[in-house]
């Protein structure tokens, strides 16, 4: 993606005149109630692609009692997050990884409840980048634990080109079945266009269900 977040002064710009819309807004609430009927009130969150932390404002805001995950590879974007987190860094970590590295795995822990993205996938710009992050993402998550990926897609029926990372939501939950993940699904789509779609729009939550590790394994 075209932003260079390595920057102080980018990221904090980036940050300024980024806007939760009612959607965006929406899709948090979903990610929310999603979470709440899945893990503990004092489980282990990690988010991944965790930018200038608004999903972190908003979940260690509603889940005060869950340990959170930052991952970020913007250290100026991690920065920001720690001050919005204010005095609730003292059950949060911060971490920086890229994701792009076949190694990121291995800075964070392996006893997630859950695994959150929103908006960070589409960046790494290939389905091959995605798959390695969903892969990943198996392995850091306990037996029973959810990856939740809220995420710009390719709409079904468009006729236009999109950016390489922008891929169908049918791509995104074959691929989380290929891993292991079971079940899959769709839990909501947000701001569809179809014949006029713009950078901020046509995006959608997915989950994925960890059973056991054997196949992952296996893979690697």
């Amino acid at each position: 993606a075209e932003h260079d977040f390595h920057d102080c002064e980018y990221a904090s710009w980036w940050a300024d005149h980024f806007q939760l819309t009612p959607d965006s807004q929406s899709c948090f609430d979903s990610l929310g109630d999603i979470l709440e009927n899945s893990i503990s009130d004092n489980g282990k969150i990690l988010e991944l692609g965790s930018r200038p932390g608004y999903l972190t404002d908003y979940l260690t805001d509603r889940f005060p009692r869950c340990f959170y995950h930052c991952a970020d590879s913007s250290e100026a974007m991690l920065s920001l997050a720690n001050e919005r987190l204010g005095s609730r860094r003292a059950s949060a970590k911060l971490t920086q990884v890229d994701l792009l590295d076949p190694n990121w795995v291995n800075e964070l822990d392996q006893d997630y409840d859950t695994v959150v993205l929103t908006w960070a996938l589409h960046d790494l710009g290939a389905i091959d980048a995605i798959r390695h992050v969903y892969r990943n993402s198996y392995r850091l998550i306990l037996k029973g634990g959810i990856l939740v990926n809220a995420d710009f897609i390719k709409p079904m029926g468009s006729p236009f080109e999109f950016d390489p990372g922008r891929i169908l939501i049918e791509e995104h939950l074959n691929l989380m079945t290929s891993i292991g993940f079971n079940p899959t699904s769709c839990v909501k789509e947000f701001e569809v266009n179809i014949e006029n779609p713009e950078s901020h729009n046509n995006y959608a939550c997915m989950i994925g269900v960890v059973q056991h590790m054997v196949q992952l394994i296996l893979d690697d």
